[in-house]
């Protein structure tokens, strides 16, 4: 959390008001990227909230290839952060790739311990899990090559990015 802190703290905003974005926006697009993330995870039912309590077990395999799908939607949405972020500086893009990291490691592990208790084969989760990491690449591409097109838009998408990462750090 420490360092997805800094990262938005000592880079992406930083950006973001290096390029005369007003405040105010910075602000607002800030919030719409932690109430978009804390949205998605409400609908997907894939908040992570990593408590004991329970609710975050998995009964069956389907359930199981149900979390999968999800995990492919939320890589394809961080591949889409990390082409943005690559679109606006290397800097900014190797850091966010940092952020996401120190996030998808812990969340990869969980959901693996989640899936093999609704006994799955362990290298079938594997496999299923590198597929969904995949997605990855080429939605990081399609965003880069498109923020090449959309430059005044990338400090608004940035401090979006922010919020990203401040739903995930918090």
């Amino acid at each position: 959390a420490a360092a997805i802190l800094y990262i938005v703290f000592g880079d992406i905003i930083q950006e973001v008001l290096e390029s005369n974005l007003y405040n105010v926006m910075t602000l607002v697009m800030i919030a719409v990227g932690i109430i978009s993330c804390l949205a998605l995870g409400t609908v997907v039912g894939h908040v992570h909230d990593h408590d004991h309590s329970g609710h975050g077990k998995i009964k069956d395999k389907k359930q199981a290839v149900s979390m999968l799908v999800i995990d492919c939607f939320h890589t394809a949405l961080d591949g889409i952060v990390i082409g943005i972020a690559f679109a606006n500086s290397v800097e900014a893009g190797a850091l966010t790739v940092l952020g996401i990291t120190l996030h998808e490691i812990p969340q990869k592990i969980g959901d693996f311990s989640l899936m093999n208790r609704s006994k799955m084969n362990k290298k079938y989760i594997l496999k299923m899990q590198g597929m969904a990491a995949v997605i990855l690449i080429p939605a990081a591409a399609l965003a880069f090559f498109l923020g090449d097109s959309f430059e005044s838009a990338l400090p608004t998408l940035l401090a979006f990015t922010a919020g990203f990462f401040l739903y995930i750090a918090f």
